[in-house]
């Protein structure tokens, strides 16, 4: 029993010291603001954008239209949109509204999965700097200006930027909102802390020069998603953590729905996890051991204290877990303007070891679906 206590112990200690370090990370790194971008910036800066898609006339409009409403001049970027084999309405929709835009813009095919679409796109380029976007996400006017001002001030090779999901009314959505701003957020820390862990395809932006290098490595490989992460991982190993930046700004935030059931969010989890056995960083894989040590303690813990009908186990780690994970959590919600969405945190930290394990054990030996392929 004294054996099981310590090592109990031990995972708590090591989680809430992990915790405390992403929170800390978090707190100490500005808030970007990037409205007015010097002149010299956009002479500097010129932008491919990559949108690659699939069954999506329901979204695409939204990006093309936010795309056409940047700030940045029509002259310095490019947009690049790759159908990956479609099989509804989304190409017909993209080349009706861009009939009448005033883009500077190429449509090419591809098929294969997102990995092949993306790395079809990517030939296509003429410029330096890349920013991929996801053809559901909706963005602000000053995105590419953010990305501009970052390249420009860091030595970055890759920049992640804020993901959210949209505002619901519906009480999964904002159970799914929450779970997820506590994913961004502790990638971003975690890429300030120079240990990058995590980050979102859905926006992004690159150097073309740099990910030339890596393209049969990261999207010619088995594995059928995964290229954000690695892609961020070959740049980590040949030009170090240093190259890697998170741009925190609320003008850089881009938002798309939440899965519209539990079991679309249940397979896109089961499709981010069915990634981590081919994690290369050993902090990625220690965060990943470490996070499913310490639900597997609370599920465990509450299986027993429904046996023995004794409690206090189970309570004292869930409270000290929920203090452990508060503070983060708070800043998370802050930052996105959704602090409403707290009081639900006591209800995510019962299920979510439930949902952990689940999601973890399936991504090992079940299959998923996503976008009408099946993996």
């Amino acid at each position: 029993m004294i054996i099981i206590y310590s090592i109990t112990v031990i995972i708590v200690v090591l989680y809430a010291l992990m915790i405390a370090a992403f929170t800390l990370s978090w707190i100490k790194a500005p808030i970007v603001e990037c409205d007015h971008v010097q002149k010299q910036t956009e002479e500097l800066v010129s932008f491919s954008v990559l949108i690659p898609f699939r069954n999506e006339e329901k979204h695409i409009e939204g990006i093309l239209s936010d795309i056409e409403s940047q700030s940045y001049p029509f002259s310095k970027f490019e947009v690049i949109l790759i159908n990956d084999d479609s099989d509804d309405h989304s190409l017909d929709v993209v080349r009706s509204y861009l009939s009448s835009s005033k883009l500077d813009y190429k449509i090419v095919q591809s098929d294969g999965g997102k990995k092949k679409a993306v790395e079809t796109g990517l030939k296509q380029v003429r410029n330096e700097f890349i920013v991929s976007l996801d053809a559901d996400v909706r963005i602000g006017k000053d995105l590419l200006q953010c990305y501009a001002f970052s390249f420009v001030n860091n030595d970055a090779k890759l920049i992640a930027a804020p993901v959210a999901f949209n505002d619901s009314q519906g009480l999964l959505s904002k159970l799914f909102s929450l779970e997820f701003m506590s994913l961004i957020v502790s990638g971003a820390a975690a890429i300030n802390m120079a240990k990058p862990l995590m980050l979102n395809a859905a926006n992004m932006a690159f150097k073309r020069s740099v990910v030339v290098e890596f393209l049969e490595q990261v999207y010619q490989s088995d594995v059928p998603s995964g290229d954000d992460q690695f892609l961020m991982e070959a740049i980590e190993h040949k030009y170090g953590a240093a190259s890697i930046h998170f741009l925190k700004s609320k003008q850089a935030i881009a938002t798309t729905n939440a899965p519209e059931s539990i079991r679309a969010f249940f397979h896109q989890r089961v499709r981010w996890a069915s990634k981590t056995s081919s994690y290369t960083s050993w902090f990625s894989k220690w965060v990943a051991i470490l996070v499913f040590l310490i639900n597997m303690l609370l599920l465990i813990s509450f299986l027993s204290a429904a046996i023995s009908q004794f409690a206090a186990p189970f309570l004292g780690l869930y409270l000290l877990k929920t203090l452990i994970d508060l503070p983060i959590l708070f800043h998370a919600t802050k930052f996105f303007g959704k602090q409403k969405l707290l009081f639900l945190f006591p209800f995510i930290q019962f299920i979510y070891p439930w949902y952990f394990g689940i999601v973890a054990v399936w991504s090992l030996f079940g299959n998923y679906t996503w976008k009408g392929r099946e993996y």
